[in-house]
């Protein structure tokens, strides 16, 4: 079943492209969003996800304080930024080429 406000129809055209999305969705997808919203409701997944994610983070911010190529850390559970810009904010490229490239060499 698909619930939406009526005002979403409004200005688009009979047929239009549109209507076939948001009027009658893509089963498949609709399917596997209701199990997923399933299993995150059975499961201890975000609980685990906010509490290792709060880990991480500071992890990456105590790095800043030991590494001088680290700027700005940010993010919320397992969404988390790391800029490469160093305290003086210029980016560090080459930095960042040799790091992906040995993490690449160590199996990531």
């Amino acid at each position: 079943m698909i619930a939406y406000r009526p005002e979403y129809d409004e200005g688009l055209p009979p047929g239009g492209f549109h209507l076939g999305t948001y009027r009658g969705g893509n089963p498949l997808a609709l399917a596997a969003g209701e199990a997923i919203l399933s299993y995150l409701k059975s499961s201890d997944l975000l609980p685990r996800v906010q509490r290792d994610g709060r880990k991480i983070l500071e992890m990456f911010q105590e790095a800043t304080e030991r590494n001088p190529k680290l700027g700005e850390v940010r993010g919320l559970g397992f969404m988390i930024g790391v800029e490469f810009a160093g305290k003086d904010k210029r980016p560090e490229g080459e930095y960042v080429e040799r790091l992906k490239h040995a993490l690449f060499q160590n199996g990531l």
